[in-house]
């Protein structure tokens, strides 16, 4: 594959966005990660995964302890979605999500 394209497609379904390319900086919820829009290696934040983990109502300290930041990881290409990181980490989410039973 052209690796042009390949650059390009993952720009495309890569959710991270460096904090210069970011209006607003949430850095304790960020993680180095490539960055879909300039595509520097920088501290990146992911939006909708960071709004996944708030939606089940998990503190910012759990997430940036227990739970990946990014779905798009560094320089080495994997991109996973959130559905996959709520498979895999389904057990961990469920029993810290707010006023679930402990």
């Amino acid at each position: 594959m052209n690796p042009h394209v390949l650059i390009e497609f993952h720009r495309q379904i890569n959710g991270n966005v460096c904090h210069d390319c970011m209006a607003i900086r949430h850095i304790e919820l960020s993680d180095m990660g490539v960055c879909s829009q300039c595509g520097n290696l920088a501290q990146c934040l992911d939006a909708d995964l960071i709004a996944y983990y708030q939606s089940r109502l998990l503190s910012h300290e759990f997430i940036w302890r227990y739970l990946p930041m990014l779905r798009a990881l560094g320089s080495c290409g994997e991109v996973y979605s959130i559905e996959h990181i709520a498979r895999v980490y389904n057990k961990l989410i469920e029993e810290n999500t707010f006023g679930s039973e402990n």
